[in-house]
């Protein structure tokens, strides 16, 4: 599956944005401070359940909203329209009365856990070089916690008590990357590609 669709609702500095990602690769460039950044956290955070930032679910919503909402509409590889909708609301610093934080997949509630039997993403960072070049123990420490991660995955197989991992194809796998996710222009371009809501 690829992301066909990006909405955000009061994400960090976007108050509306709606990214229609060509099929393939496409590149994110622009200044610093345009927004880059924020728009591959949202997918990160909407998959995984958790920024690569230091941020609190309160951080993620834009200053003085009630709530964040990012919706990620997944269509086949091969192309046609969306299949999956997967979607995140965020809670702000004074949320609505009894509003949570609160992720459906096609309108249904899950658990972020679950997820990963819907939707798959890989995030690579310019500090992953670090595990290439850097030292033996930056090495182990990210393996472990990659390991930790899986192990806590429904995906795990632990029936047996055993630490064996269910193998297989994931039915949708989604790849962000500042190397190889989506390009987005300088601000003054995104709100020109961007719909208003």
């Amino acid at each position: 599956m690829r992301l066909a669709r990006l909405l955000l609702d009061h994400y960090r500095s976007y108050a509306s944005a709606e990214l229609e990602p060509d099929p393939g690769l496409t590149v994110i460039a622009g200044p610093n401070g345009a927004g880059k950044t924020n728009l591959l956290e949202s997918v990160w955070v909407t998959v995984s359940g958790r920024s690569h930032r230091p941020a609190t679910d309160a951080d993620l919503v834009t200053h003085g909203a009630p709530l964040a909402r990012v919706r990620l509409d997944l269509a086949p590889a091969t192309g046609g329209d969306a299949t999956e909708q997967v979607e995140l609301v965020l809670p702000g610093m004074e949320p609505p009365p009894g509003l949570r934080r609160r992720l459906t997949v096609n309108g249904v509630a899950r658990r972020q856990a679950s997820l990963a039997d819907t939707v798959r993403a890989v995030l690579f960072r310019p500090e992953e070089m670090l595990l290439l070049v850097g030292s033996p123990s930056e090495r182990r420490r990210s393996f472990s916690a990659a390991r930790r991660d899986r192990m806590a995955s429904p995906a795990c197989n632990a029936r047996d008590g055993s630490s064996s991992w269910v193998t297989g194809t994931p039915k949708t796998a989604i790849t962000a990357s500042p190397m190889n996710f989506s390009t987005v222009p300088p601000r003054a371009s995104i709100s020109s590609r961007a719909r208003a809501k």
